[in-house]
């Protein structure tokens, strides 16, 4: 058996990073949650263990969320897919500006949560597996 997935998690709500944390992980999701309002939400990049997928709030004041998604992909080599968390009228019209794979609306259902985040996780996979498979045939033909 392989690593688990790993998923950001960044939301000001403390309650809602409680049950995506709790579901994910029994789900054998390995899970880095991160409250908006900390610090760390700065330094996406510079975590050890690069995520699999991104899920970012957008609902808070300000642009937090929106600034987070920015900083993730001007600092990082390699993008995750990045799914919005959104309670708001306009979430797909803002998840679609910050260039967001999905959107997940608030509150967020366990299931629905569990199957857009093994679709965007299984897709990573697939990409590395792809890309690991180029690697192995170049060198093979050489």
């Amino acid at each position: 058996m392989g690593a688990a997935r790993q998923v950001l998690v960044v939301d000001a709500d403390a309650a809602l990073l409680a049950h995506v944390r709790a579901t994910l992980e029994d789900a054998g999701y390995a899970v880095q949650a991160i409250p908006e309002s900390g610090e760390e939400v700065h330094q996406l990049s510079d975590r050890a263990v690069a995520p699999d997928v991104v899920l970012v709030d957008l609902d808070t004041v300000g642009a937090v969320g929106a600034e987070v998604v920015q900083a993730y992909r001007a600092q990082s080599l390699v993008h995750a897919p990045v799914i919005v968390l959104s309670g708001t009228d306009d979430a797909g019209d803002r998840a679609a500006l910050v260039g967001a794979e999905d959107l997940l609306l608030k509150p967020v259902d366990a299931g629905e949560l569990l199957e857009h985040v093994g679709r965007y996780a299984r897709g990573v996979q697939a990409c590395l597996q792809r890309h690991v498979f180029q690697q192995q045939k170049k060198r093979l033909t050489r």
